[in-house]
């Protein structure tokens, strides 16, 4: 909560910097591990929340959040396919082998739509582009995959961010813009919960 207050702060300070800010958290959040540190999603949906609602402005943020993921998992991929299973036998990989079967049997069952499902699955998200180059998946079929997925990311949460921003429209003519950045920051907040609760393991 703390981080993306942060991050919306500076944000709100620099504007002319909000994109390079979105592609930089969705490349960060697209690595294995380093991932599950940086709220990207929550902070991107806050910084679409607080841009204006224009095209001039969101298209540049889709291609921003598309950018980042798909170049975020194209280097985890890269990772997988050129130091094959020796990646998984360092750290911090070699400390979550229960996490990477899962990720392994996830994309056995899936194939090339493993790399576009977990975009939306935590806790295999940022996990699956490394194990399918460790699995030696064809890199045309991954790489359709790739930018699928980056792409309906990128217009999930900037579209849901921008529709938190419009909608609390009204609360930025009535009580100012820093009161948007709270509403902004609540809705990251909230998302960030619901992930969050994704993530815990099923008994």
């Amino acid at each position: 909560m703390h981080l993306i207050e942060t991050i919306i702060a500076w944000v709100h300070a620099h504007p002319h910097y909000a994109f390079m800010a979105i592609f930089f958290l969705a490349f960060v959040e697209s690595l294995p591990i380093a991932g599950s540190f940086v709220p990207g999603a929550s902070a991107i949906i806050a910084i679409a929340a607080i841009l204006p609602k224009d095209a001039e402005n969101l298209l540049p943020a889709f291609a921003a959040a598309a950018a980042g993921a798909s170049t975020g998992d194209g280097f985890s991929f890269w990772l997988g396919h050129h130091y094959e299973r020796a990646v998984l036998a360092h750290w911090p990989m070699k400390n979550y082998p229960n996490l990477v079967r899962r990720g392994e049997d996830f994309i056995r069952e899936n194939g090339v739509k493993s790399v576009v499902l977990a975009r939306f699955t935590p806790p295999v998200r940022a996990l699956v582009p490394l194990l399918a180059g460790v699995l030696e998946m064809r890199v045309p079929r991954y790489m359709f995959g790739n930018i699928v997925a980056a792409i309906l990311w990128a217009v999930a949460h900037v579209s849901f961010g921008a529709f938190v921003g419009h909608s609390a429209s009204f609360i930025e003519g009535k009580f100012g813009r820093y009161t948007l950045i709270a509403a902004a920051v609540i809705a990251a907040a909230l998302f960030a919960a619901w992930r969050g609760r994704r993530l815990v393991p099923h008994k």
